[in-house]
């Protein structure tokens, strides 16, 4: 059976969700579980995404760090490990302000005209404009999560899962019908998050390449597979929308800040590891594509190994990482392999369970367990 986001439909997960998540509830129970019994305290997500494993860790009352270097994936954490105090109250808040509708327009950047029918385009900046109202601050990232929810689908953009550029798209027929749509959003938010106590999650915009905490417990995470996915492509209309980017230049700019997840993320400046094991995983790429995934798959191992060394130093129990395989080039490319040679370079103990099949066929997950020296 192919590997789906079992997350979806989850209270809370389901506010914002991605179209693949190596994470399983079973893997996120198992270490919860195991992290309880041997006394620890504090754990980290160095690779946030949507916040499963903040909030997981917040339902259990666990200090949590976590971390990206994507500001999209942190407004969406913030927005997901919020405890709403009064639904009833923030619902009637909103209601009041689409309420007073006065017709004015905010788009952050014309960038969006791009992917955007006119009509759809001045609705969702109408709605856009009215979110801007300083009596709706302190949910801010809430709203604007779910605005990015819903502006994604009226489009021109389809993730299948890739993001893909399409000339038609759903049409809003009018901004009554798109603040009805936006409130049902908001409703089922706020319930979900009114379950939540206080938080005990903490957001750090940084990559984990290059930073982690003095010190931790243990990690939880799944990072970017060897996939040639872009995830700032991925997330390119909410950091438009949210005002965290204005043009491809920026875009450029966040990926350049990231562990190297696609062929887009290359940069001459970036380091390449030389390791014989990788150089002749690489060499069995093809096609015209070959100089370019070549580069990604050595510049990713490179950026891999120095998070590996801060782990090696820092870690106190032991981190999982759900981890999948790929093809680049016709090549196989087992990153589970690579960073399990990663781990042991650093004298790290290191086990490997298969977790089963991804969403792409032929792709296999797996969870890799790498213990601390102490």
């Amino acid at each position: 059976m192919k590997k789906v986001n079992e997350w979806k439909d989850k209270p809370i997960h389901r506010i914002y969700v991605a179209p693949e998540h190596g994470l399983t509830i079973n893997i996120v129970e198992k270490y919860f579980k195991e992290f309880s019994e041997a006394g620890c305290k504090l754990t980290v997500d160095p690779f946030v995404g949507t916040g499963t494993v903040l909030v997981e860790a917040q339902k259990r009352g666990v200090e949590c760090i976590g971390i990206d270097a994507n500001p999209w994936a942190l407004l969406v954490s913030k927005a997901k490990t919020t405890p709403i105090t009064s639904a009833e109250q923030l619902v009637r808040k909103v209601e009041y302000i689409l309420s007073k509708n006065d017709n004015k327009v905010f788009i952050p950047t014309k960038t969006l005209e791009k992917y955007y029918t006119s009509r759809n385009l001045s609705i969702l900046g109408n709605l856009r404009h009215l979110l801007e109202l300083s009596t709706l601050e302190k949910c801010r990232p809430l709203l604007l999560t779910l605005f990015c929810k819903i502006a994604e689908r009226y489009s021109k953009l389809v993730k299948s899962p890739a993001p893909r550029f399409h000339m038609k798209c759903k049409r809003i027929y009018s901004p009554d019908k798109l603040f009805e749509e936006f409130l049902r959003e908001v409703c089922l938010a706020v319930n979900d998050l009114s379950l939540l106590e206080s938080s005990k999650s903490h957001l750090i915009f940084a990559d984990s390449t290059s930073w982690l905490p003095t010190r931790f417990d243990g990690i939880l995470t799944s990072p970017p597979f060897m996939n040639n996915v872009d995830y700032i492509r991925h997330s390119q209309l909410s950091l438009y929308w949210c005002g965290l980017a204005n043009d491809s230049e920026d875009l450029g700019r966040l990926r350049s800040m990231q562990l190297v997840s696609c062929e887009a993320g290359v940069r001459r400046w970036k380091k390449v590891i030389d390791d014989k094991y990788i150089n002749d995983v690489v060499r069995k790429i093809r096609g015209s594509r070959k100089q370019g995934y070549s580069l990604f798959v050595k510049q990713y191992a490179f950026y891999f190994e120095q998070h590996i060394k801060l782990l090696a130093e820092r870690l106190q129990w032991q981190a999982w990482y759900t981890i999948g395989d790929s093809f680049l080039g016709g090549a196989y490319i087992p990153l589970h392999h690579i960073i399990m040679r990663l781990a042991k370079k650093h004298n790290l103990k290191i086990i490997i369970e298969k977790v089963g099949d991804r969403i792409a066929s032929g792709r296999k997950l797996y969870l890799l367990k790498i213990i601390s020296k102490g």
